[in-house]
């Protein structure tokens, strides 16, 4: 009896635990990542706003090559969707434009697996000199954790993880840009 009694105190404790972590981790996350790449503003706004070309730098393309990729809208503009279903690590999805205004390319994402979930995503495109051309790229998101599923978000390291694809993606990106310049 007296062993039970502890092995509910026990799990008391850690469920109390549990709660004041869900209260005081943080439930919005927001990740921001740039790169300047040396080329034209209009050059780079096509290489994100198309989903097509986006696919050739997206760094969960390399971690699931087999993944399916469907297209949807006029690429491009509001409304424009890319929808993947990974085969191995990357989940399923879609991206929507939902916005474009000026330097601005505002994304809705919505995951399906491994967990459904929602975030916001954007591109922020400004030509910093025309010549020779340097343009910045800042590829940010923002996202919402409910309570208590913010502790996870917390211990998993989301935005550093994100962070570093969203890097690894951006240097991608200008690889990609310097091979279309270099085809022109």
């Amino acid at each position: 009896m007296k062993a039970l009694r502890i092995i509910l105190y026990v799990l008391g404790g850690i469920l109390l635990l549990l709660l004041l972590l869900a209260l005081i981790a943080p439930v919005n996350m927001e990740v921001e990542e740039s790169i300047e790449i040396e080329a034209s503003g209009d050059l780079v706004f096509e290489q994100t706003v198309h989903f097509p070309n986006f696919h050739h730098w997206s760094p969960w393309t390399d971690r699931d090559p087999n993944m399916e990729v469907t297209y949807g809208g006029n690429q491009g503009e509001v409304g424009a969707t890319y929808r993947w279903e990974g085969k191995e690590e990357v989940g399923s999805g879609m991206q929507e434009i939902v916005s474009i205004s000026g330097d601005t390319v505002n994304v809705a994402l919505r995951f399906y697996e491994p967990f459904e979930s929602e975030a916001k995503s954007y591109y922020i495109i400004t030509e910093l000199q025309s010549d020779p051309p340097l343009t910045r790229v800042s590829w940010g998101m923002q996202s919402t954790f409910p309570r208590p599923f913010n502790i996870l978000a917390w211990f998993g390291n989301f935005e550093g993880a994100i962070g570093e694809d969203y890097s690894r993606g951006l240097t991608s990106l200008k690889e990609r840009v310097a091979e279309v310049v270099d085809e022109e």
